[in-house]
C-alpha cells in the first residue's frame, strides 16, 4: 500500500484524493498544481478546487508554486489564540464574575 506524500495516510493504487488531507494524488510524472486560494494539491484538468470552490482557470503570468509547510501551519496560529482567550474569558467569568 502506497502513502499519501502530505499527509503520509495509506491509500490505494489509482485513488485520485487522499481521504485524510483531501490532496489530489497525481500519477508519476505529472507537475503538481496547487490551488491558490486554500493551497492543496489539485488535478490538471479540475476547472475548480475541490476544497474550496475556487476557481483554477490559468490567468497569464500568474503560477501556482508548491506550498510552503510553513503557511500551513501558520493558517492555524489565528484559530488556536482565539480559542486560547475564549477559554481565559470564560474561567474569568466563572472565578470572578459568577462566584
Amino acid at each position: 500500500m502506497h502513502q499519501c506524500p502530505t499527509c503520509n495516510a495509506a491509500i490505494w493504487i489509482g485513488q485520485s484524493y487522499c481521504s485524510t488531507c483531501d490532496r489530489y494524488l497525481p500519477d508519476p510524472g505529472e507537475e503538481d498544481r496547487f490551488c491558490p486560494q486554500c493551497r492543496i494539491g489539485v488535478g490538471p484538468q479540475q476547472k475548480f478546487c475541490h476544497k474550496c470552490f475556487t476557481s483554477l482557470a490559468e490567468r497569464p503570468g500568474v503560477s501556482s508554486p508548491a506550498p510552503a509547510g510553513e503557511l500551513r501551519f501558520l493558517s492555524w496560529v489565528p484559530a488556536i489564540l482565539i480559542g486560547a482567550v475564549m477559554v481565559i474569558m470564560v474561567l474569568f467569568l466563572n472565578i470572578y464574575i459568577l462566584k
